[in-house]
């Protein structure tokens, strides 16, 4: 099996596989920690460690949720880009349009 150019280097029998010239392990690990941080800033309210937020085990389903709710419905992903906006679901095939705050609310008024 050939290995693109990119992914290895040497020549005859013997390869080096994954040394990519040009690419810093230091962002991908500062990208990696500062995700990391987003995450655990964001659900710091919904577990109640922030002196509000989510004290009771009803509350955390219910914020948790909204936050998969969104993130599948309403908000569009870059990387699903043809055509964009497009959201996850929209993928998936169980939505047809980038769905409103406003439908998702409804949705809870409802139930």
């Amino acid at each position: 099996m050939a290995l693109p150019a990119s992914r290895a280097t040497g020549t005859g029998e013997r390869w080096r596989v994954g040394e990519v010239t040009g690419h810093d392990d230091a962002a991908d690990e500062d990208q990696r920690e500062r995700a990391d941080g987003q995450l655990r800033n964001r659900w710091k309210p919904a577990l109640g460690n922030a002196g509000g937020g989510a004290r009771k085990i009803d509350n955390l389903y219910a914020a948790v949720s909204l936050h998969f709710m969104y993130y599948n419905f309403a908000r569009s992903h870059l990387s699903l880009k043809n055509p964009y906006p497009r959201t996850p679901a929209m993928a998936a095939g169980v939505a047809a349009h980038v769905w409103k705050i406003e439908e998702i609310v409804a949705l809870l008024d409802s139930a």
